[in-house]
C-alpha cells in the first residue's frame, strides 16, 4: 500500500462521501467522532494518524474510486443490457469486495 498523506479536508470528503456521521465514521477507524472533527478542522493542513488508521482510510479511498466505477459500470449494463445484466455486474463487484 502507498505512502498516504492525509488532511481534514480529505477525511472531511470521505466522511461526506459514505454519508456517515463523524461518530460513525471514527468508529468505522477506531477514533472518536471528537476526534474526527478535530482532524477535519485543520482542513488543508497534514493530520497525523496511527499506521493501523491510515490503513483503514486508504481502503475506504480505495473503496471509494471503485465505487464510483461500479456505479459506471452498474449504470452502462442497464443502458445496454437491461436490469439483469445491471444487477449482475453489482453482484460481482459486491462478492469481489467481500473477498
Amino acid at each position: 500500500m502507498k505512502s498516504l498523506t492525509l488532511t481534514g479536508t480529505t477525511v472531511k470528503a470521505l466522511r461526506a462521501y459514505f454519508e456517515l456521521p463523524a461518530s460513525a465514521f471514527g468508529e468505522v477507524i477506531g477514533v472518536t467522532g471528537s476526534t474526527v472533527y478535530r482532524w477535519e478542522a485543520t482542513g488543508d493542513a497534514p493530520i497525523k494518524v496511527d499506521p493501523h488508521t491510515a490503513k483503514i482510510l486508504q481502503l475506504m479511498i480505495d473503496a471509494s474510486k471503485r465505487e464510483r466505477t461500479i456505479k459506471r459500470r452498474v449504470y452502462d449494463a442497464f443502458l445496454k443490457h437491461g436490469g439483469l445484466a445491471a444487477l449482475y455486474q453489482l453482484l460481482s463487484w459486491q462478492f469481489a469486495k467481500a473477498a
